[in-house]
Protein backbone atom coordinates (compact mmCIF):
# COMPACT_ATOMS: atom_id res chain seq x y z
CA UNK A 1 0.00 0.00 0.00
CA UNK A 2 1.10 3.49 -0.85
CA UNK A 3 -0.42 6.33 0.90
CA UNK A 4 1.88 9.08 -1.33
CA UNK A 5 -0.38 11.94 -2.66
CA UNK A 6 2.47 13.01 -4.68
CA UNK A 7 2.07 9.89 -7.02
CA UNK A 8 -1.27 10.11 -9.00
CA UNK A 9 -1.03 6.38 -9.47
CA UNK A 10 -1.62 4.87 -6.59
CA UNK A 11 -4.71 6.70 -5.58
CA UNK A 12 -7.95 8.56 -6.95
CA UNK A 13 -9.01 11.91 -6.03
CA UNK A 14 -12.20 11.81 -4.48
CA UNK A 15 -12.74 16.08 -6.04
CA UNK A 16 -12.61 16.61 -9.47
CA UNK A 17 -9.09 17.06 -11.51
CA UNK A 18 -7.95 20.71 -10.48
CA UNK A 19 -9.76 21.33 -7.47
CA UNK A 20 -7.51 19.55 -5.54
CA UNK A 21 -3.55 21.28 -5.28
CA UNK A 22 -0.95 18.75 -3.92
CA UNK A 23 1.59 20.59 -2.75
CA UNK A 24 3.15 19.66 0.70
CA UNK A 25 0.95 20.86 3.56
CA UNK A 26 -2.51 21.14 1.57
CA UNK A 27 -4.25 18.34 1.80
CA UNK A 28 -5.19 17.38 5.85
CA UNK A 29 -6.34 14.41 7.12
CA UNK A 30 -8.99 13.94 9.95
CA UNK A 31 -7.17 11.87 11.69
CA UNK A 32 -4.17 12.16 14.35
CA UNK A 33 -0.86 11.87 13.88
CA UNK A 34 0.06 9.33 16.70
CA UNK A 35 -1.91 6.62 17.63
CA UNK A 36 -3.05 7.26 22.16
CA UNK A 37 -2.85 3.73 23.80
CA UNK A 38 -3.92 3.59 27.24
CA UNK A 39 -3.41 0.55 29.56
CA UNK A 40 -6.20 -1.52 30.85
CA UNK A 41 -8.31 -0.13 33.16
CA UNK A 42 -9.23 -2.80 35.29
CA UNK A 43 -11.25 -0.69 37.57
CA UNK A 44 -13.53 0.94 34.93
CA UNK A 45 -13.50 -2.79 34.13
CA UNK A 46 -14.90 -3.65 37.61
CA UNK A 47 -17.53 -0.82 37.50
CA UNK A 48 -19.02 -1.84 34.27
CA UNK A 49 -19.26 -5.14 35.53
CA UNK A 50 -21.12 -3.90 38.60
CA UNK A 51 -23.62 -2.33 36.66
CA UNK A 52 -24.78 -4.75 34.18
CA UNK A 53 -24.73 -8.00 36.26
CA UNK A 54 -27.22 -5.62 38.30
CA UNK A 55 -29.17 -4.43 34.77
CA UNK A 56 -29.25 -8.13 34.09
CA UNK A 57 -30.80 -9.20 37.13
CA UNK A 58 -33.29 -6.56 36.87
CA UNK A 59 -34.38 -7.86 33.95
CA UNK A 60 -34.14 -11.30 34.27
CA UNK A 61 -36.49 -10.55 37.24
CA UNK A 62 -38.95 -8.62 35.12
CA UNK A 63 -39.22 -11.34 32.14
CA UNK A 64 -39.95 -13.82 34.74
CA UNK A 65 -42.51 -12.07 36.75
CA UNK A 66 -42.08 -14.58 39.83
CA UNK A 67 -39.44 -14.69 42.75
CA UNK A 68 -36.14 -15.34 40.85
CA UNK A 69 -33.35 -16.45 43.12
CA UNK A 70 -29.50 -15.93 42.08
CA UNK A 71 -27.03 -18.58 43.95
CA UNK A 72 -24.00 -16.60 44.70
CA UNK A 73 -21.75 -19.36 44.84
CA UNK A 74 -22.31 -20.56 41.38
CA UNK A 75 -22.19 -17.27 40.07
CA UNK A 76 -18.88 -17.41 41.77
CA UNK A 77 -17.33 -19.99 40.13
CA UNK A 78 -19.24 -18.99 36.46
CA UNK A 79 -16.86 -15.80 36.75
CA UNK A 80 -13.96 -17.94 37.41
CA UNK A 81 -14.70 -20.05 34.55
CA UNK A 82 -15.00 -16.96 32.50
CA UNK A 83 -11.83 -16.11 33.20
CA UNK A 84 -10.68 -18.98 32.14
CA UNK A 85 -12.43 -18.82 28.66
CA UNK A 86 -11.13 -15.76 28.15
CA UNK A 87 -7.76 -16.81 28.60
CA UNK A 88 -7.89 -19.81 27.15
CA UNK A 89 -9.21 -17.37 24.15
CA UNK A 90 -6.50 -14.63 24.31
CA UNK A 91 -3.81 -18.15 23.88
CA UNK A 92 -5.75 -19.02 20.94
CA UNK A 93 -6.76 -22.06 22.52
CA UNK A 94 -10.08 -24.00 22.93
CA UNK A 95 -11.21 -24.74 26.76
CA UNK A 96 -13.08 -27.65 27.31
CA UNK A 97 -16.01 -27.69 28.23
CA UNK A 98 -15.29 -30.90 30.79
CA UNK A 99 -13.13 -28.18 32.62
CA UNK A 100 -15.91 -25.98 33.60
CA UNK A 101 -17.92 -28.75 34.56
CA UNK A 102 -14.96 -30.08 37.15
CA UNK A 103 -15.17 -26.44 38.68
CA UNK A 104 -19.12 -26.42 38.69
CA UNK A 105 -19.20 -29.78 39.97
CA UNK A 106 -18.63 -29.44 44.05
CA UNK A 107 -20.96 -26.78 44.51
CA UNK A 108 -23.80 -28.27 42.64
CA UNK A 109 -24.82 -30.34 45.61
CA UNK A 110 -27.83 -31.97 44.54
CA UNK A 111 -28.65 -29.37 41.26
CA UNK A 112 -28.31 -29.95 37.78
CA UNK A 113 -26.70 -26.77 35.63
CA UNK A 114 -28.38 -25.94 32.36
CA UNK A 115 -26.46 -22.45 30.75
CA UNK A 116 -25.34 -20.52 28.04
CA UNK A 117 -21.62 -18.32 28.26
CA UNK A 118 -21.82 -15.49 25.63
CA UNK A 119 -19.67 -13.19 24.30
CA UNK A 120 -20.92 -9.80 23.78
CA UNK A 121 -19.86 -7.32 21.00
CA UNK A 122 -21.01 -4.21 22.87
CA UNK A 123 -21.06 -2.91 26.19
CA UNK A 124 -25.00 -1.89 25.60
CA UNK A 125 -26.86 -3.01 28.48
CA UNK A 126 -30.16 -3.16 26.16
CA UNK A 127 -27.79 -5.19 23.64
CA UNK A 128 -26.48 -7.57 26.20
CA UNK A 129 -30.55 -8.46 27.84
CA UNK A 130 -31.42 -9.60 24.50
CA UNK A 131 -28.65 -11.56 23.42
CA UNK A 132 -29.54 -13.49 27.01
CA UNK A 133 -33.43 -13.18 26.87
CA UNK A 134 -32.50 -14.93 23.17
CA UNK A 135 -31.27 -17.94 24.94
CA UNK A 136 -34.80 -18.39 26.59
CA UNK A 137 -33.23 -19.45 29.98
CA UNK A 138 -35.85 -17.10 31.88
CA UNK A 139 -38.76 -19.44 29.73
CA UNK A 140 -38.26 -22.09 33.11
CA UNK A 141 -41.11 -21.91 35.54
CA UNK A 142 -40.61 -24.69 37.77
CA UNK A 143 -40.51 -24.60 41.06
CA UNK A 144 -37.14 -24.93 43.28
CA UNK A 145 -35.15 -23.37 40.99
CA UNK A 146 -32.57 -20.97 41.22
CA UNK A 147 -30.23 -18.81 38.73
CA UNK A 148 -26.50 -18.14 38.54
CA UNK A 149 -24.84 -15.27 36.56
CA UNK A 150 -21.79 -14.18 36.14
CA UNK A 151 -20.93 -10.78 33.76
CA UNK A 152 -16.93 -10.44 33.46
CA UNK A 153 -15.25 -7.30 31.48
CA UNK A 154 -11.78 -7.91 30.61
CA UNK A 155 -9.85 -4.67 29.73
CA UNK A 156 -7.95 -5.30 26.48
CA UNK A 157 -5.90 -1.30 26.17
CA UNK A 158 -7.28 1.82 24.68
CA UNK A 159 -10.76 1.72 25.76
CA UNK A 160 -11.58 -2.05 24.20
CA UNK A 161 -13.44 -4.78 26.45
CA UNK A 162 -13.92 -8.18 26.26
CA UNK A 163 -17.51 -8.60 28.51
CA UNK A 164 -18.71 -11.96 28.49
CA UNK A 165 -21.23 -13.41 30.52
CA UNK A 166 -22.96 -16.96 31.83
CA UNK A 167 -25.97 -17.62 33.07
CA UNK A 168 -27.36 -20.91 34.31
CA UNK A 169 -30.31 -22.20 35.37
CA UNK A 170 -29.90 -24.37 38.69
CA UNK A 171 -32.53 -27.40 39.36
CA UNK A 172 -33.03 -30.17 41.78
CA UNK A 173 -32.18 -33.32 40.42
Amino acid sequence: MDFDLTNRRVWSAFVPCGHLQLKKGLVSSSRRQSVLYTIPDWKKAFRIEADLTDGIKAALRSWRRQVTFFSLDISHQLGIALAFIEEAKSDGKVLLSDKCHAMLDPFLSGRKAFGFALSHKTMSLEDICSDIKGTEIHQTYQNGIEFALSVRVFPLGGEVYSIRSFICLLAQI
